[in-house]
Order: C-alpha cells, then sequence, then structure tokens
C-alpha cells in the first residue's frame, strides 16, 4: 500500500495537482494494530487488524446484532471480537480466494457451526453458498448486494451493504488511490470493475479495502485522486500516450508495476 500511496503522489504531482490536496486522505491516521470502530445508521464496522498489512470487518446491524465478517483471515480475532461485542456471527463475506483473505475460512467454519460462507470462486474455502453479480443476501436486517469484479482474480466479488451512508467492501479490487494487480483479468475488466460496477455507486458510499481502512475515503474521493479511476481525464491519457479509457488503464496498470517510490 505504501507503494499504492507513493505512486499516486507522485503521479499527482506530474499532472499538476498537490500534495496538500491529497495527503490527508493517504496518509493513515492510525497505526495497523489498533481496532477500529465506524458507526453507520444502521450497522457499525469493527475494522480488525489482521497479518503485517490486511484487515477484516465485522459488520453489525444494530436491530438485530446478527453479523458478518468479511475476509477472516485470523478467525481466533474474529472470536474475540465476537465475543467482545456480544454478537451473533452468521456469514462470512469472502472477496476471493487469496490465503491473506479466505485463509481463515476452513479454521472458523469449524469454530462457529452453521456459518454461510459466501464468495463467487469455487476455490474459497468452506464455501457453502457461490454468489455472482447482483445477488442479495441479508445480515440482520442489513440488505447486502454482491457486485460481481473480475480481474485480480476471476471469481473476485465486492459487497456493499446499504445504510446511511452505505459500504462497499472492495478486498483487491479498488484501493484508496489505486486498484489490485490484474492477476487473473485484463485491462477491460478492470476498467469495468472501477468505472462501471463501483464506480456507479452513490458517490458518499464508504469504501472498505483489505489493505488500508484507516484513511477515509468515498467512491466520490477515488474520483478525484484515483488515477486508475481518472482514465478518462486528458491529462491521464496524455501521462499513458494512450487515448481509449481502457488502454489507459492496462498502461497505469504497467507503470505502476514498475513503480519504484523515490527515498
Amino acid at each position: 500500500m505504501v507503494n499504492t500511496t507513493a505512486y499516486t503522489i507522485e503521479l499527482w504531482m506530474h499532472l499538476g495537482g498537490t500534495f496538500r490536496r491529497i495527503g490527508h486522505r493517504l496518509l493513515p491516521a492510525e497505526s495497523h494494530s489498533n481496532p477500529l470502530s465506524i458507526v453507520h445508521s444502521n450497522m457499525k464496522v469493527h475494522i480488525l487488524p489482521a497479518l503485517s498489512d490486511n484487515y477484516m470487518y465485522l459488520v453489525v446491524d444494530d436491530k438485530t446484532q446478527e453479523a458478518a465478517i468479511v475476509d477472516p483471515v485470523e478467525p481466533k480475532k474474529v472470536i474475540d471480537a465476537v465475543h467482545k461485542e456480544g454478537v451473533k456471527l452468521t456469514t462470512v463475506l469472502t472477496t476471493h480466494h487469496h490465503w491473506d483473505h479466505a485463509g481463515g475460512n476452513v479454521e472458523l467454519a469449524e469454530l462457529v457451526k452453521g456459518l454461510t460462507v459466501c464468495g463467487g470462486d469455487d476455490r474459497i474455502g468452506a464455501l457453502n453458498k457461490k454468489v455472482t453479480h447482483g445477488d442479495g443476501l441479508k445480515v440482520g436486517n442489513l440488505d447486502v448486494k454482491c457486485l460481481f469484479t473480475p480481474c485480480h482474480t476471476r471469481g473476485h466479488i465486492c459487497y456493499i451493504v446499504s445504510g446511511q451512508p452505505s459500504a462497499v467492501f472492495t478486498g483487491d479490487t479498488l484501493f484508496v488511490a489505486g486498484c489490485g494487480k490484474f492477476f487473473e483479468g485484463y485491462p477491460s475488466e478492470m476498467y469495468k470493475a472501477l468505472i462501471e460496477v463501483l464506480g456507479k455507486l452513490p458517490a458518499d458510499t464508504n469504501k472498505r479495502e483489505a489493505n488500508e481502512p484507516t484513511v477515509p475515503s468515498s467512491i466520490g474521493d477515488e474520483f478525484k485522486f484515483n488515477p486508475f479511476m481518472r482514465v478518462h481525464e486528458e491529462n491521464v491519457k496524455k501521462y499513458t500516450g494512450k487515448s481509449d479509457p481502457v488502454d489507459v488503464m492496462g498502461a497505469l496498470r504497467q507503470d505502476k508495476d514498475k513503480f519504484k517510490p523515490k527515498h
């Protein structure tokens, strides 16, 4: 994530922006080890640090105290949080099959019987509810919609939970000021995921990703400073030397993959 931040700052400055304009959104306000809680009108989102630089999300319905966990790579931390908050864990929302997201599914399903384990890829451990684009789920009274966003992996799913504001959990598709690597997809797929799927959500939708949830960001914010969501802008096209937005997306990803921050 540090490289993503550095890359965007340097590109932003190259395009004539200033660090001051985006710096307050890109620099983390909290350390990785500190759990946080975000209050929405109808839910609480508890941010649980995992591994060295990942995060899990415990999403709790205020009315029923039922909960879902997003990408529970460290099951024991999840169980501790469930007990601390006094909630009933019913659902696992898995964004994709990579071990640092889905690696705890099997153990968690053994620790908590009867869990509904959702995901869009048969490679996900303990999967018992395969979902695809547009599928709806319930966590207590909360409405969850599944968004199919293949590219990082071919079965990647983002989950949007309706509220005031809504919250979208983007896994390794959309980061603050960046996006995931194209491991199993193409620029056209990431373009669709970022611009035509996530980009069509309400601008005030809170974005929660795997690597940097302590930085406040919304879908509207990302259109302001995320180069991967600004592929229609002339200065970004000029930077890449491409005119088609899909080609711009691919060129930015190649540029980012080769990028080394200045020290």
